[in-house]
This record gives C-alpha cells, sequence and structure tokens, in this order.
C-alpha cells in the first residue's frame, strides 16, 4: 500500500512539473600538482580502486600517498593503479587532508601531468556551501546579505559543474573568488541560513548564472566587458551601497625605487621611474579619459622610465603594486619640511650663526601639478611618494558583499525574502528561483 501511494505521489508530482533535481555532488581539488599527501582518520577508513572494485580496510592512523611510478601507492604500498577512492562510514569521524578535516569522501588520483596528485573532494553541493559561506561572509551581517551571499556561491559553484569532468574535479579549493577549507570555516548560524535557501540559485533566461561577486564596489560595480573582455548580459554596472565598507576609500603611497623594483621583478625594466600616465578621476564625473572605464576604473596605464616604457592594464597594476581594486587615481608629492635654517651674518658677511624658521603650511604634502593632467612626473627626490588613491575591494563584477550588507540594512520593515531583491539588483535581469 506505502508503495502504491508513493507511486501515485510521484506521478503527480511529475504531472504538475514540480518535481526537485537531488542535491547535486561537487567535486573540489583540495590538493592540486603535489607529490604525496598525507590522509588520516580517527575511525576506519575505506580505500577501493574504482578501476578493479578492490576495497581494503584501514585503521585509524596517517597515511601518506604518493605519486611515485605514475600511479597511487599509499606509502610502500602500490596499487598500480591511477586512481584510490577513500570514504568512511555513516557517521564516522570526517576524513582530514594535511590535517584539515573535511566532509564527504575523497578521490586520490594521478594529475594531467602524470606526475603528481589531485587529491578531490566528493560531498554533495549544500554542504561544501557551509565551509564556503562560513569563510565568505562575516556571520555578523544581516540574515539578508549572509542568503544574497549563499545563493551567489551555489550559482557559481552549480554553473561550473561538470566542466572540468576530463580532470576530474569541477573546480579548486581557492579560485573563482570563493575559498573552500572544510569543516574548519564552518559557523553554525550560517549553516542553517544555507538550509533556510537550499537549492536556491540565480538565473538567467532559466540557467544558473556565474554569480562572480567582490567584497566592495566603492559606489558603483563594473561591466564583465570591461573585466573579463566579453558581454556578461547579467554582470552590468550598477549602484554600489557599500558606504560604510572598510576599504569604501583607501590609499596606498610607495617611492619610486619600489615601484621599479616591481616593475623589474615582473620582466617590466623601464629603468629610473621619469613619469607615470593616467587621467584624473574629475571628483567622480563620468568625463574619463580613454584609459578608464565607464565606472572610472583604470583600463591601462602607462609607465615611462630612463630604460623604456610598458603599458599595463588595471588589473595587472593591481596585482603588480598589491592594490586593493582598480579603481584608483595617482598623486605624486614630496614632503615639506617643518622648518628651514638661515643663516645669521655681521655687517662684514661672515656667519656667526644660524637661526631655525618655522615653515606654516596647511598640509605636508605639496603636489605636482602638470600642465597635462593625465601625466605625473616623478623626479626621484629624497621623500617623494607616489600615492594610489582608490575605492572599493575586488574585482566589482557582481554581487558587492557590503553593498547587499548596506542594503540589508536599508530594508522596508518587515519585508520578506529581501535577499531577492539584493541579488536581482547586482545581477541584472535574472530571477532567484528553487532549482533543486
Amino acid at each position: 500500500m506505502k508503495k502504491m501511494l508513493l507511486l501515485v505521489t510521484l506521478l503527480l508530482c511529475l504531472n504538475c512539473g514540480i518535481v526537485m533535481a537531488a542535491v547535486p555532488d561537487i567535486a573540489v581539488a583540495v590538493v592540486h600538482g603535489q607529490f604525496a599527501a598525507e590522509i588520516s582518520c580517527e575511525d576506519e577508513l575505506m580505500v577501493s580502486v574504482p578501476a578493479t572494485g578492490e576495497v581494503s580496510v584501514l585503521k585509524p592512523d596517517r597515511y601518506f600517498v604518493n605519486a611515485e611510478g605514475g600511479t597511487v601507492n599509499l606509502g610502500t604500498q602500490k596499487f598500480g593503479a591511477k586512481s584510490l577512492l577513500f570514504t568512511v562510514k555513516e557517521d564516522s569521524k570526517p576524513i582530514e587532508v594535511n590535517k584539515k578535516a573535511y566532509r564527504g569522501s575523497f578521490e586520490i588520483r594521478i594529475a594531467a601531468d602524470g606526475k603528481t596528485l589531485d587529491v578531490v573532494n566528493i560531498l554533495p553541493l549544500e554542504q561544501y556551501l557551509y565551509s564556503v559561506a562560513g569563510e565568505e561572509i562575516p556571520v555578523i551581517f544581516p540574515d539578508e546579505a549572509i542568503k544574497a551571499q549563499v545563493i551567489a556561491s551555489r550559482s557559481l559553484a552549480y554553473n561550473r559543474l561538470g566542466n572540468r569532468s576530463r580532470l576530474g574535479y569541477d573546480l579548486k579549493a581557492s579560485e573563482e573568488g570563493q575559498d573552500y577549507y572544510g569543516l574548519a570555516a564552518e559557523k553554525p548560524a550560517i549553516n542553517k541560513l544555507v538550509d533556510a535557501t537550499a537549492g536556491m540559485i540565480v538565473t538567467y533566461n532559466g540557467r544558473p548564472i556565474e554569480a562572480v561577486y567582490h567584497q566592495s564596489g566603492g559606489g558603483q560595480t563594473e561591466n564583465s566587458s570591461d573585466v573579463w573582455g566579453r558581454y556578461v548580459p547579467y554582470l552590468r554596472s550598477v549602484k554600489d551601497y557599500d558606504w560604510d565598507a572598510p576599504m569604501y576609500n583607501w590609499e596606498k603611497a610607495l617611492p619610486a625605487s619600489e615601484i621599479e623594483r616591481r616593475l623589474a621583478t615582473h620582466g617590466h625594466a623601464v629603468g629610473k621611474l621619469e613619469s607615470i600616465r593616467l587621467s584624473p578621476l574629475e571628483g567622480g564625473s563620468k568625463m574619463f579619459g580613454n584609459d578608464r572605464t565607464a565606472s572610472g576604473r583604470v583600463k591601462e596605464m602607462l609607465f615611462s622610465g630612463s630604460d623604456g616604457t610598458v603599458l599595463l592594464t588595471g588589473t595587472q597594476v593591481q596585482e603588480l603594486l598589491g592594490l586593493n581594486s582598480t579603481f584608483f587615481e595617482v598623486q605624486v608629492s614630496r614632503p615639506v619640511p617643518n622648518s628651514i635654517e638661515i643663516p645669521i651674518e655681521n655687517p662684514y658677511g661672515i656667519e656667526i650663526g644660524r637661526k631655525e624658521v618655522p615653515i606654516k603650511v596647511s598640509e605636508r604634502g605639496v603636489s605636482f601639478k602638470d600642465i597635462l593632467k593625465d601625466l605625473h612626473f616623478v623626479s626621484g627626490e629624497k621623500g617623494e611618494m607616489i600615492t594610489f588613491k582608490g575605492r572599493g575591494q575586488g574585482s566589482g563584477l557582481g554581487l558587492s558583499q557590503w553593498g547587499a550588507r548596506g542594503m540589508a540594512n536599508s530594508a522596508p520593515p518587515r519585508s520578506r525574502d529581501y535577499y531577492k531583491e539584493i541579488l536581482t539588483h547586482y545581477y541584472t535581469n535574472t530571477r532567484v528561483e528553487k532549482f533543486y
């Protein structure tokens, strides 16, 4: 009778079109391209050879796997296989890899180079999100902002499922802008919000989107074509509500010698730095030069020195100089002394002493204002600094985490599911829907 009821219920659901897919598994490479790794568990470990079905039971202990001879070996024990699967019984202690504990099982396989290992954690996507969301978003953020982050991370991960099946994993543990550290990153309060939004995905024309995100947009997010060089219809520049983000405004000052060193280290030896060409932000006006995007972020900038010039993209400059974003302008300045000494002479012109005269200025920095607003000359004088003043943190693409916080804090009273408003604001013309 129970079987008959189950069959009738299933048929009714099929007719209504509301059958949801099961929670998918995700394969995450937590170790990639290493010759060896440590695997351990406080309970018994089952190790099997997928190619033959052979199964062995290992007592609780630490074990070392290696890629010697192009096969996966357990210490000196050679299975002659390209991959081994490690599992535990239900309710057992978690498996640890390199002393980090993870949910799920592990496949350890020879990497694509044929010489090293990939250690791949296989687990339900929802459990993967426990760790990712716990790492990516502060637990003190409003619930609606956390839900928005969870659904963005779920959408991005779902978008990546199967993309690298030939390599044996879907994504690496630290890429796509989201980090996965296993159980250590989980937080119970965030796990509950993952469960509350289970299966919710951001879609565009019915398909899961590439829901990238960043920390803070500095008042405006960015278009995909200005970051990736390709048009993505839902990654459009929109207003960002991140005004209280710690990196909404930032600055970093470097001497010319340090910039010269970093350029040379990355293969751009320009010699003694003489000038930097970058158009100004003009106090937020939209009249930017061709070296900036429509939002004002740097597309490219030119460094000129005694031995040549180099044109770098804004992203290259950000990475090379360790800047928070590409949303910045440049100022070259040198310090003004607090005082100067003047000689005191007698009537015969002989110096008989010196007097210190204070210098009164409203600021202790003097900017070199050049005739060309986009050309910043560098003199190399002692105490000269090149200051990068910017806004925001990250790529500026997609969801802004601090902007989501700002929207959630400003949500109308008693508004329900406000995370949908947040997500559809930052991902243009999308929907938030139950996908499984």
